[in-house]
């Protein structure tokens, strides 16, 4: 081949090289065409998103960030240390999980509070991810989100939580996990969550039980949590009512996957329920009583005073069967005294200012006497107590009615010896100094279950065998302690005892005890005319008798309409009147009011069934009323006492 061949073949040679260049050229200017839109797409993305994106050097230095808060500049930023941005307290947990991500290769993050907005603290979740050159971590990424709102948020809500007292729980279907803040786990008053729901359940008082698996059953087959109260048993005993709502998470499948919701604890709620329900009984009990005692109380009058008269005019076993009558009806007038006092028709009348130490004492030296040696009763008195305006003998009777309920706890119990321990002390409960007395009953009978001490103090409830209680003792102390203005709480542990607390306000005047001295004169009348005005001619009959006998002239009305003609007839013939209050045509109440207007000078006694006060009355005598206290009462009236 010659030359010319020769030439030919370089340019060949040289044409097809041109032509790689060529390609090469092209394919570069296409790499770089796509690296510079990668690189506008980088940026734009990196110049959207709300987050920090920064390269560091492992020592912490920054090489790039897409983005500054506002207040600062790039410039002072790039070549600035990421300690500088991060507040001090926060160096340590920066570093070291720099320091992990460098020797493990592996991403990590952590939180912190760094510079945000105008030099202002901001809370960041910090990512960190490592840039390798082969095998070897040359630099990192960081990524950091401001979580500032969102931690604000979460702190509001948890306070919100918190103030509400609700807890909130979920339970995962698969594995039968359940998952409880701390809320949920104070109001069961656990440590721990329950492992699992047969677990759970077990808290649930077994009164309600069966209700709250049927209610998660019916969740776990029909998609609705239907809102739920029911009790439940802490640890320790104690049963408190909850509130549970919640709501059923389903799968891609439909199947119910997961329950979540809240409880809350609405014992104080139920409390108030109780308390209005035995509020609405006593009401009930009360209008029942009030319809009773007018009739009751007339018949209980002719019963006592008619036994009296003839128990002095017999002898022997008949005057006895008499004596033991009149106990009886004592008895049943009692009753009736009680149930007017629980229901709140009858009010304590005529407080007067007392030592309740020296009340309290007499009351227990009294229960001394019928208790019985074997049944150990002290008594503590704080010095210095201060007095209280009470009616000295309903507060003995409430103070009785709790000392016996005591007393019948620890009889024929085994164990130690019965033991009642009662204590009086002053109590400052207002940052004004205001005061109140504090009467404690502890016992260490066979103490009550929670459903009967929720129970105790209504009315006709009793779990005492049949003819050893009327139920209505302390049903009469809680009345009586509540008319004064006081309150009664009761704790009780079965087979540890009870603990009854009767508080009583204390008075701000100074102590004075009380003097309940009598003088011993002889009850008879002098020829004085009285006037008997009642509706009931057993009544009117039985005055006659007793007061013609004596000594006094007597003369009846059937009503208050015939008493003030009788009155307005016979000007100065009266000394005394004594009129019931509940008649027909015109009651007492105003038969009293006309009376007083036409004789100012008369003296009036009025009768009731009720202890109640009347304007205009110098007497009010509370029905059934006893021989003895008719004629001392007209004796104190005429002015012979």
């Amino acid at each position: 081949m010659g030359p010319v061949d020769d030439s030919a073949a370089r340019a060949g040679d040289l044409e097809e090289r041109l032509r790689d260049l060529a390609s090469c050229k092209a394919k570069l200017e296409a790499q770089v065409s796509t690296a510079r839109v990668s690189e506008v797409l980088l940026r734009s993305i990196l110049d959207t998103v709300p987050d920090f994106v920064i390269k560091l050097s492992p020592d912490g230095i920054i090489h790039f960030i897409n983005r500054v808060a506002p207040g600062l500049a790039v410039t002072q930023v790039i070549g600035a240390s990421v300690y500088d941005f991060i507040l001090p307290g926060y160096h340590d947990t920066a570093r070291r999980s720099i320091e992990r991500v460098m020797q493990t290769g592996e991403p990590d993050s952590y939180e912190t509070v760094g510079m945000g907005a105008h030099g202002k603290p901001a809370r960041y979740l910090t990512r960190l991810a490592p840039l390798k050159r082969g095998d070897e971590v040359e630099s990192l990424v960081m990524i950091a989100t401001d979580v500032t709102s969102v931690m604000e948020s979460r702190e509001k809500l948890e306070v919100a939580l918190l103030a509400s007292g609700l807890g909130i729980w979920s339970w995962q279907r698969a594995g039968d996990t359940l998952s409880w803040d701390a809320a949920t786990c104070a109001i069961f008053g656990v440590d721990a969550v329950p492992d699992s729901l047969e677990d759970y359940l077990t808290l649930i008082s077994p009164l309600d039980r069966e209700r709250v698996e049927e209610n998660v059953s019916q969740a776990l087959q029909g998609g609705r949590f239907a809102d739920i109260e029911h009790r439940i048993v802490r640890p320790t005993g104690e049963v408190r009512w909850v509130m549970c709502k919640g709501r059923v998470e389903t799968g891609p499948s439909g199947k119910v996957e997961r329950l979540i919701g809240g409880v809350l604890d609405v014992t104080d709620r139920h409390s108030l329920q109780e308390q209005l329900v035995q509020a609405q009984k006593m009401e009930a009990v009360g209008q029942l009583a009030a319809g009773i005692a007018h009739n009751f109380n007339n018949m209980l009058t002719v019963m006592l005073s008619s036994m009296e008269l003839a128990a002095k005019q017999t002898a022997g076993d008949t005057a006895a069967l008499l004596v033991g009558g009149q106990a009886a009806a004592l008895k049943a007038a009692q009753m009736v005294r009680q149930l007017l006092v629980f229901s709140g028709k009858a009010r304590p009348t005529a407080p007067r200012l007392e030592d309740l130490g020296a009340l309290v004492q007499r009351t227990v030296e009294m229960s001394r006497t019928t208790f019985g040696d074997e049944l150990a009763l002290s008594l503590r008195l704080s010095p210095d107590l201060p007095a209280v305006r009470c009616d000295a003998g309903q507060i003995e009777q409430a103070l009785l009615n709790v000392l016996i309920n005591s007393r019948d706890a620890v009889e024929n119990r085994e164990g130690p010896a019965p033991e009642i321990q009662v204590g009086v002390e002053a109590m400052r409960v207002g940052a004004d100094g205001t005061q109140e007395v504090r009467i404690s009953v502890t016992d260490n009978g066979c103490g009550m279950t929670e459903e009967v001490r929720r129970r105790v103090f209504e009315p006709f409830f009793t779990t005492k065998e049949p003819g050893r209680g009327t139920g209505l003792g302390l049903a009469t102390a809680y009345a009586i302690v509540r008319e004064h203005g006081g309150r009664v709480e009761c704790q009780s542990t079965p087979d540890a005892g009870t603990r009854m607390h009767l508080f009583l306000p204390a008075a701000p005047e100074p102590k004075r005890p009380s003097d309940r001295a009598r003088d011993a004169l002889p009850l008879s009348g002098r020829g004085e005319r009285v006037l008997v005005v009642d509706d009931e001619p057993m009544i009117r009959e039985l005055m006659t008798n007793v007061l013609g006998e004596a000594g006094y002239l007597v003369d009846t009305a059937v009503d208050g309409i015939d008493a003030i003609d009788r009155v307005r007839a016979g000007t100065g013939r009266y000394r005394a009147v004594l009129l019931d209050q509940s008649m027909p045509r015109l009651a007492g109440r105003a038969a009293l009011r006309a009376i007083r207007a036409l004789c100012p000078e008369l003296k009036i006694v009025c009768f009731s069934g009720f202890p109640i006060t009347l304007e205009g009355a110098d007497a009010v005598l509370q029905k059934p009323v006893t021989t003895q206290q008719l004629l001392e009462t007209l004796e104190q009236v005429l002015g012979r006492r």
